[in-house]
C-alpha cells in the first residue's frame, strides 16, 4: 500500500505512526502557513465526561488508557499529566446536567468523587474565591497532554523507520479513480492507494470538493490565553460551565467552550480581541481582579466540531479507500481511534467500536 494523509496535527500524526509501525509507506501533507490549528494551540485534556452518550463515554476512557500505555512505549510519560480534573456547577442548572453526565459516566466505569467545598479547596487552594459553589466533583483518571511534544514524537518514530515522506503542501482536491486516490496540490498531483483525512477545519470542503459527503463539522474559534504567573496556578485542569482553566509553565492556561459557528473568513484580530474580552470576564470567577492586561500570550484558533458532537472516524467511500478522521478533542481521542481506523484499513476487517462514529451517520446528515 502507499497512503496518504492529509494533515500533520495529532489526528495525522497518530495516523503515520500506526501506518509506518505496521509497515506501510505514508506521505504526509502540512500546510503549516495556515491559521493555528488545534494541535499547534490546545488546551490539550483528556477527559471522558461531558457526554450524554455511554459509548462515547466509554471510548474515550479506553483512550486515555491507551495513551497512557503509548507515551511510556515511547519513553514519553512526562508528558502525559493525568493527575485528575475537578468539576463545578455554580447554578441549578448546570448542577443537573452536572448529576445527568455523573449518571452517565458512573454506568460505564468512570471513577469519580463528590467534593465538599472544604475538599474543593484541599485540591484547590486557588478556587477560595469562588462563590455560590452548588457541586464539585473529582475525575481521578483525567487531566492533560503536551500536545506538541507528544505530535512530533509520534511523526519522529514514523521517520525513523524511513517509511515517512514529508510534503509541506497546500491540499486542493482529493479524488478517487479505478487506479487509486489522487491527491492535488498547487503545484503537483501524487497518487496513492488509499487516503486519510484528517484534515481539522478543511474537511468539509476536501470532502465536498470530491463530492464524496455532506459538511460534518462547524467551525468553533478557540481562543486559549495564559495569566501571568502572579496568579496562582490550579493544581488541576478544573472545569467551570463553558470556562476551564490549567496549569502551565508560564502561568495558568485559561479557555472557554460556546456552541458558536465561526466564517473562517472572519477569524482575525478583531474576532481575537472579542474573544479574550470574554475569556477574561469568565476568569474573573477564579480571579476577581484580571484584566486583559495580566495575559500574556493568547491565540485564536479554529477548533472543527462534528456536527452532532461525536468522532468522526470511517470509510467515505464503498471501496473504503478514502478515511476520514475529525474529532473535538482529538488529543484524548486521535491515538486510539486512529489505530483502530488503521486496523480496519490493514485487515479489511470491521472495528465494533467505529459503527457509532461512521461517517454516514443519521445524526450528522440530520444533526438536532
Amino acid at each position: 500500500m502507499s497512503i496518504g494523509i492529509i494533515g500533520s496535527g495529532i489526528v495525522g500524526a497518530s495516523a503515520a505512526y500506526h501506518l509506518t509501525t505496521a509497515g506501510e509507506e505514508v506521505c504526509v501533507f502540512s500546510n503549516w502557513s495556515m491559521m493555528p490549528a488545534a494541535t499547534t494551540w490546545s488546551f490539550a485534556c483528556l477527559n471522558t465526561y461531558g457526554h450524554l452518550d455511554s459509548e462515547t463515554v466509554e471510548t474515550r476512557l479506553a483512550a486515555i488508557g491507551y495513551q497512557k500505555e503509548l507515551v511510556s512505549l515511547l519513553g514519553l510519560r512526562e508528558v502525559v499529566h493525568a493527575n485528575g480534573t475537578v468539576r463545578i456547577a455554580l447554578n441549578s442548572e448546570s448542577e443537573e446536567r452536572m448529576c445527568a453526565l455523573q449518571g452517565v459516566a458512573r454506568d460505564v466505569g468512570v471513577e469519580m468523587k463528590d467534593l465538599s467545598r472544604h475538599q474543593l479547596l484541599e485540591l484547590e487552594p486557588s478556587l477560595d474565591t469562588v462563590k455560590n459553589l452548588k457541586k464539585a466533583i473529582f475525575i481521578p483518571c483525567e487531566g492533560w497532554s503536551d500536545a506538541i511534544p507528544l505530535r512530533n514524537a509520534l511523526l519522529g518514530k514514523a521517520s525513523t523507520t524511513g517509511l515517512l515522506t514529508w510534503k509541506e503542501a497546500q491540499v486542493n482536491s482529493i479524488h478517487a479513480d479505478d487506479a487509486g486516490v489522487r491527491i492535488q496540490t498547487t503545484f503537483e498531483d501524487f497518487g496513492f492507494s488509499h487516503v486519510i483525512v484528517c484534515a481539522g477545519a478543511n474537511t468539509n470542503e476536501l470532502l465536498s470538493n470530491a463530492n464524496l459527503l455532506h459538511p460534518v463539522i462547524y467551525h468553533h474559534p478557540g481562543l486559549l490565553a495564559i495569566l501571568s504567573s502572579a496568579f496562582q496556578r490550579p493544581n488541576h485542569v478544573i472545569y467551570f460551565d463553558k470556562f476551564h482553566l490549567r496549569p502551565d509553565r508560564l502561568g495558568t492556561m485559561i479557555g472557554m467552550h460556546e456552541a458558536s459557528t465561526v466564517d473562517l473568513n472572519s477569524v482575525g484580530e478583531q474576532l481575537r480581541r472579542e474573544c479574550l474580552d470574554a475569556l477574561v470576564a469568565r476568569a474573573r470567577f477564579v480571579y476577581p481582579m484580571v484584566s486583559a492586561s495580566d495575559v500574556v500570550i493568547s491565540q485564536l484558533s479554529v477548533r472543527p466540531i462534528p456536527l452532532d458532537g461525536r468522532p468522526v472516524c470511517g470509510f467515505v467511500d464503498k471501496k473504503r479507500r478514502i478515511g476520514l478522521a475529525v474529532m473535538h478533542g482529538g488529543i484524548t481521542l486521535a491515538p486510539y481511534l486512529t489505530r483502530l481506523l488503521v486496523g480496519e484499513l490493514l485487515t479489511s476487517s470491521e472495528a465494533d467500536i467505529l459503527a457509532a462514529f461512521s461517517p454516514h451517520r443519521s445524526s450528522l446528515e440530520n444533526p438536532t
